[in-house]
């Protein structure tokens, strides 16, 4: 499953902020990632997983910025979540079973 999603950012807000905030939200997340500057998420990054693909697309000139998101439904979607969850709730590593 794909997702775009296009920002207008308020004035003043530059690439290394933006970029900063959403490493810094997921430097955690053992199934999400964000791609290198330039790079727009696709199902070739999440095909056969549990991951999410995030990529960052800021449009010279403007203040727009694309966000680009993938995760492949039939890993991630509603068995993936399961599992994950049941990890959490039992106090399993997040990623047992998924990785």
């Amino acid at each position: 499953m794909l997702s775009t999603i296009y920002v207008t950012l308020p004035e003043g807000v530059r690439e290394t902020d933006v970029r900063g905030a959403y490493e810094a939200k997921y430097a955690a997340e053992p199934f999400v990632y964000l791609l290198k500057p330039g790079q727009v998420a696709t199902m070739g990054h999440t095909t056969n997983t549990n991951f999410c693909a995030i990529g960052l697309t800021f449009v010279p000139g403007t203040r727009t910025l694309i966000v680009t998101s993938s995760i492949d439904n039939l890993g991630k979607g509603a068995s993936g979540a399961a599992v994950q969850n049941m990890n959490v709730m039992f106090g399993f590593a997040e990623t047992t079973g998924l990785m």
